[in-house]
């Protein structure tokens, strides 16, 4: 909240100003593109004037189904990794659709260095069986139940 508070100002303004060590202040240009990003609400971090300072807001939803499996698609043959699709319909069936957890679009590269990372661990070839899923899910998700704030998806 400080550092949005400190920026109302240059941000509107297109100038700042410094102080040096000896306290002599210097007009510096501040024109600059900022992007912030969250997953909260951004009426709960700053107050409707410092939100009107930043011109474009755009909200990234979660992916649907369809978009989730693209993402695992794209993942696996930037990793050289070949995807398999049954492998991806045991996730969302086991670890997905029972907890009404949402799909992020984060996951397929999370959950493939997971998978990455404990096959490597146990010293066998990255697939896509349902032990080696149900070993990155766990290791991944906080927990079983159901995802705060997720929605729930048919």
């Amino acid at each position: 909240m400080d550092l949005l508070n400190r920026w109302i100002v240059p941000l509107e303004k297109r100038y700042d100003y410094l102080t040096t060590v000896q306290g002599t202040k210097i007009e510096v240009p501040f024109d600059q593109l900022l992007i912030f990003s969250t997953n909260l609400d951004p009426g709960q971090l700053a107050d409707e004037a410092f939100l009107r300072r930043i011109k474009f807001k755009i909200e990234i939803r979660d992916p649907d189904e369809k978009q989730f499996r693209k993402i695992w698609e794209m993942v696996c043959k930037q990793k050289r990794i070949e995807l398999d699709e049954k492998g991806v319909d045991y996730l969302i069936e086991r670890w997905y659709r029972p907890f009404g957890r949402g799909f992020r679009m984060c996951q397929p590269r999370d959950l493939l260095e997971q998978m990455t990372s404990i096959a490597k661990y146990g010293m066998e070839r990255l697939n896509f069986s349902p032990d080696l899923i149900d070993a990155a899910c766990e290791t991944y998700f906080i927990s079983q139940k159901k995802d705060f704030g997720a929605k729930v998806r048919d």
